[in-house]
């Protein structure tokens, strides 16, 4: 059983919720709604146990959302009455293709983040969108407090903004950065990015 696994229970009752996690979906949800996608089916990778897809169904329920989720939390989800497939960014296997794909708290913990990038554009439409958010070490308090958070999670890299614009240049534009900061927390920072055009063949 993974960390992630022995949460599932109590996940949703977690301190980080008030002070990271709910004002990571309330903002991306703010930046969601002004979007002009090219499709309105969306993937939320990792979803966990859910939250956001369920904020979008009562705030945006035009949109047709879809959860992706490796661990027991998924469970919670699917108990909801959520779509949530069993799989990680590596072994997630699908025809379909999106407007929007989210991805909240979860990047540190991929372990081929380039990869992970490149696959995120690969499943999404042309002029679709990312919505990525993430703790990132800008400050000494930052890696401090990460090092804690590490404790209680898995192994995980945060990276810093200037490594993630640098991930993140290659399949997509960035089309603004969102920060979601208290002093008592680590910097968390929202990145609305636009897939990059194909190349001319």
């Amino acid at each position: 059983m993974s960390k992630w696994d022995s949460y599932a229970e109590n996940y949703e009752r977690l301190w980080v919720q008030k002070f990271s996690l709910k004002p990571t979906r309330t903002k991306l949800l703010k930046h969601l709604s002004k979007l002009q996608l090219p499709s309105l089916d969306l993937m939320d990778m990792s979803c966990g146990t859910g939250q956001l897809l369920d904020d979008i169904q009562v705030s945006l329920p035009q949109i047709k959302a879809l959860g992706v989720e490796p661990s027991m939390l998924g469970d919670v989800a699917r108990k909801k009455g959520h779509s949530v497939i069993n799989a990680t960014i590596g072994t997630l296997d699908l025809d379909q293709k999106f407007g929007c794909i989210c991805c909240t708290h979860a990047f540190p913990y991929y372990e081929a983040p380039e990869q992970a990038l490149a696959n995120f554009s690969e499943l999404l439409l042309e002029d679709g969108y990312l919505l990525i958010a993430h703790a990132e070490t800008k400050s000494l308090y930052d890696r401090l407090m990460l090092c804690v958070v590490k404790l209680t999670t898995s192994k995980a890299n945060y990276p810093k903004p200037d490594r993630m614009k640098l991930y993140l240049s290659e399949h997509f534009n960035i089309c603004e950065t969102v920060q979601i900061n208290a002093w008592y927390i680590p910097s968390i920072t929202l990145y609305v990015a636009r897939k990059k055009e194909s190349p001319l063949l």
